[in-house]
């Protein structure tokens, strides 16, 4: 992303070491929420527009510090609109992984499956004693492919057509 402020500094061929102390927080502010956001895209996720909207606002207050800076003015302006720690809160917030009701739902039927000693299953069998998880299987099978439905506790893989393997991971 580029920023307001970086434009005004290279259209006034200006350094970070000249801008006032203001600004040079401002900044290093953004450099902070910038390596949180890389991280999160590492990760294949995304920052939402509410978080891009607040870095807005905190880069327009870095270009109206160093525009009173080029004009000689020193306007109080306070502290910047939104701090890099509740920007880098909010990132966290919105790529905090959430539970999929329906995967909830197949870790608790394999969870009974399990519990009940069945390790061994035909396709007949998870069909009347699994629904979700036959549903999620029935969607996604491949002919030639591996076929099966795993949560975060349990795995259900196809062994041979229509035998399926129940294990805790």
């Amino acid at each position: 992303m580029k920023y307001a402020y970086e434009k005004l500094m290279e259209e006034n061929d200006l350094t970070i070491a000249e801008l006032p102390a203001d600004a040079k927080q401002g900044i290093n502010q953004i450099k902070k929420i910038e390596k949180a956001i890389k991280l999160v895209q590492s990760r294949g996720k995304s920052v939402s527009n509410d978080t891009i909207n607040q870095i807005r606002v905190n880069d327009k207050w870095i270009v109206r510090e160093i525009l009173d800076y080029l004009e000689d003015k020193d306007v109080d302006r306070g502290e910047m609109p939104n701090s890099a720690e509740d920007i880098i809160e909010s990132i966290e917030e919105d790529n905090t992984p959430t539970a999929d009701p329906k995967g909830l739902k197949i870790d608790k039927e394999l969870k009974a499956l399990f519990d009940a000693g069945k390790t061994s299953l035909t396709i007949d069998e998870i069909r009347s004693s699994a629904r979700n998880a036959y549903d999620v299987i029935f969607e996604t099978y491949e002919r030639d492919g591996d076929n099966g439905v795993a949560t975060s506790y349990y795995s259900l893989i196809e062994q041979q057509d229509g035998d399926y393997s129940l294990t805790s991971k």
